[in-house]
Parts: C-alpha cells; sequence; structure tokens
C-alpha cells in the first residue's frame, strides 16, 4: 500500500540520535504543525540526508506518516533564505534562542500558520536589515511577545500588546520599543513562569 508524501518547510528544532543510525527530529511545519519524525540512517556518512537535517535548519521536507510516526524520505537546506543570519554570530544567537523556545512551548501535532509566518517575516526582516541603531535585543524581545501573544500566553490587556500583535517590522518600530525593554522582559518571564513550561 503506497503513503501519500507530504511536501512542507520547516524549521528543524532540535534531534537526538535513536538506535545505532537514525534520528528523530522535531520540526516545524508550515502545513503539518509539529511533526516529530524519524530520519533513518541518517548518522551514517554515506547519507544524503546527514548535511540537510542538522539543528535549527530551514528546509524542505518530504515526509511520511506511517503507523506510529513521522518518517523523512527526503529534505534540502533552502539555502538561500537566511545566509546572512547564519553568518552573523548575534543574529544566529537570537534565531537559536528564538527556535529553542518554540520547542520549549509548542506541544502536539497542531497548524499554526499564522505563527509560521509570523516567524518568517521576523526572520526575514532580520536577515536584511540595514535600519542605523538596529537594537538585537529589543528586536528578539518583540518577537517573543509576538510569539506568546499568538500561543495566547500572557496578560489578554499587555501594556504591550501594541508590540505582541504581529507587524511590518521597521527599525522605527523597533526603536519606539526599546524605552519598554526592560518591563516586557518581566512580563515575558512571568508569562514562561505562569506556562509552567
Amino acid at each position: 500500500m503506497s503513503h501519500h508524501i507530504y511536501h512542507t518547510e520547516g524549521f528543524v528544532l532540535a534531534s537526538h540520535s535513536a538506535q545505532e543510525a537514525n534520528k528523530m527530529l522535531y520540526i516545524f511545519t508550515k502545513e503539518l504543525g509539529v511533526v516529530h519524525a524519524s530520519a533513518q540512517g541518517i548518522r551514517l556518512l554515506r547519507s544524503k540526508l546527514r548535511y540537510s537535517l542538522q539543528d535549527f535548519a530551514y528546509v524542505n521536507i518530504s515526509l511520511v506518516r506511517g503507523k506510529d510516526i513521522w518518517r523523512v524520505t527526503n529534505a534540502s537546506p533552502v539555502v538561500t533564505r537566511f545566509p546572512n543570519i547564519f553568518s552573523q554570530p548575534d543574529y544566529f544567537a537570537i534565531y537559536v534562542k528564538i527556535l529553542t523556545l518554540l520547542k520549549r512551548l509548542l506541544n502536539g501535532e497542531e497548524k499554526n500558520e499564522s505563527l509560521f509566518e509570523l516567524l518568517i517575516n521576523a526572520f526575514d526582516f532580520l536577515e536584511t536589515t540595514t535600519a542605523k541603531n538596529f537594537q538585537p535585543l529589543s528586536f528578539e524581545c518583540m518577537l517573543v511577545l509576538q510569539i506568546l501573544h499568538n500561543l495566547g500566553y500572557g496578560s489578554p490587556h499587555s501594556a504591550f500588546e501594541e508590540y505582541g500583535s504581529p507587524v511590518i517590522w521597521s527599525g522605527e518600530h523597533i526603536t519606539s520599543f526599546e524605552p519598554h525593554r526592560s518591563r516586557a522582559l518581566a512580563e515575558i518571564n512571568t508569562s514562561l513562569r505562569e506556562s509552567h513550561l
């Protein structure tokens, strides 16, 4: 019996070794939400998938749903998507922190295309920004607020609701957020504590 192959894009949030040569991957995909998938033989030197499915990669991926688990049938990195982020340590650190937070917050397979697009828009801005006096920490804080807002964490009457809603990213908007960053960080930490995640 043939299985339907799903083709989607996604972020590899994390992975761990399984059996002798396999890996279990935790992938946030556009069409399927969070997927736990097995990549067979990926740790073998001859594996074609070995370098495509590194942690934090942004990939085109093909998946088949088995009886108990998803399986990766093909994958390729989208190398043209975020080359500047991957080559600038400060930006890459933000990218990794955001994806690590997502792994903590996302549970189960549930499509969330608005969250996926929110990430893509934010990372596209980070990739291409030429804004003078760009504040990476304020960008990171605003993006975390947006993620928490999207997932229903935090106060619905937050003083930072304007910054927690999806925005068209700009240097000016980030600069306007700068005076509020310390209080926003306190609210973020409270939301994360109360989530018990």
